[in-house]
């Protein structure tokens, strides 16, 4: 129950917009904050109170790295008995979205429930998924990636169809704007669908942007608090750029 989008500038700097759905129950996420990685690396990521990880991270190299819930495969495994959440801070050193993959090889995946895990540097997207079983890459990536627990095929195709309509061309001038605006799309009349999306048991709880150009790194955290349009509160943390 997520969704990725991102945007990609002809200067080598890009944007990430990531929509976390939770359920009502998990408790609100913590606003965005700086850290240091093991290697010395400085990152940006909020935080998860549940899980103690992060669903999402931007580091001073200018690396972002995502992971959502693979919830086809999610639903014939036994529970992880680790959060999916460790693995983008474990990825906080990366220099690269390759690296930021080679986590994957360093965990025992078998610990976790299936996922997608996504890395964003400034001249590429990189992609994987753990099924419970094998580890694979996902080739020609494009946005959006995204997740859903509920009438699954269905839910994908309406998001897919929605941000072909409001973005056609990902490279055009506007699709930076028309990508943040689709975060808070509710053109559906079942929230389900919607990328910003809303259900009895579950909502989208976090709206995130990531800019990574111009020499720094802004990280945009929203925290919804109840079904309004607009994310009620907001942090925004930046680090400067080191590559």
């Amino acid at each position: 129950m997520c969704t990725a989008m991102w945007w990609r500038g002809d200067d080598g700097s890009f944007a990430v917009f990531f929509n976390r759905d939770e359920s009502r129950l998990r408790p609100r996420s913590l606003p965005v904050r700086a850290a240091v990685s093991p290697e010395g690396v400085r990152f940006l990521a909020p935080r998860d109170p549940a899980g103690g990880g992060t669903w999402l991270m931007a580091n001073e190299r200018g690396v972002v790295v995502g992971v959502l819930n693979h919830y086809a495969a999610q639903a014939r495994c036994p529970p992880g008995r680790r959060s999916r959440g460790e693995l983008p801070v474990r990825a906080a050193g990366a220099v690269d979205a390759a690296g930021a993959g080679a986590v994957l090889e360093a965990v025992r995946l078998a610990d976790f429930a299936p996922f997608l895990f996504v890395a964003w540097d400034a001249v590429s997207v990189r992609a994987w998924v753990w099924d419970g079983a094998e580890l694979g890459a996902i080739e020609a990536l494009v946005p959006p990636l995204t997740t859903s627990s509920y009438r699954t095929a269905e839910v994908l195709a309406w998001r897919r169809a929605r941000f072909r309509e409001r973005v056609p061309d990902p490279a055009a001038p506007g699709a930076r704007e028309a990508m943040a605006a689709c975060q808070l799309d509710a053109a559906h009349p079942d929230g389900a669908f919607n990328i910003r999306m809303d259900r009895a048991d579950a909502r989208t709880e976090s709206v995130c942007r990531i800019s990574v150009g111009g020499g720094r790194v802004v990280y945009e955290h929203g925290r919804r608090a109840d079904d309004t349009v607009a994310p009620l509160d907001r942090s925004v943390c930046e680090l400067a750029l080191s590559r």
